[in-house]
């Protein structure tokens, strides 16, 4: 377990771009590049509906595709997809959710990490 924790703390050091004798705090780099100026967010659609007419719903809605995951989205026979919005989390979701194509969609939190409240 130790092991485990000195890795993780190694890889947050060279990701952030610090050096292990440097006086910079890893967790301002990080913080930088999670901030984002777009809304993230993961989208299932219903069992039935393709990848070709889930990706039409998405660009009719201005959203961007980030992943599309196929794996899950063949075993399940639902698409899968990570998204970005130009708008606001909160009104991001509820277009999503009124969406009859879309069996749920939830925020993907990991971008909020360090945001300051």
């Amino acid at each position: 377990m130790k092991y485990i924790q000195q890795s993780l703390l190694s890889i947050g050091v060279l990701l952030s771009g610090c050096s292990v004798n440097s006086s910079c705090e890893p967790q301002d780099r990080i913080k930088q590049s999670i901030e984002k100026e777009y809304a993230e967010v993961i989208v299932v659609f219903q069992k039935g509906v393709t990848r070709e007419e889930a990706e039409k719903d998405i660009a009719s809605k201005n959203m961007r595709v980030l992943t599309y995951y196929q794996t899950i989205s063949k075993r399940t026979q639902k698409p899968m997809f990570h998204l970005a919005s130009d708008f606001p989390l909160e009104q991001t979701l509820q277009v999503l959710q009124a969406d009859p194509l879309i069996y749920s969609a939830s925020a993907n939190h990991e971008q909020h990490l360090y945001k300051e409240r």
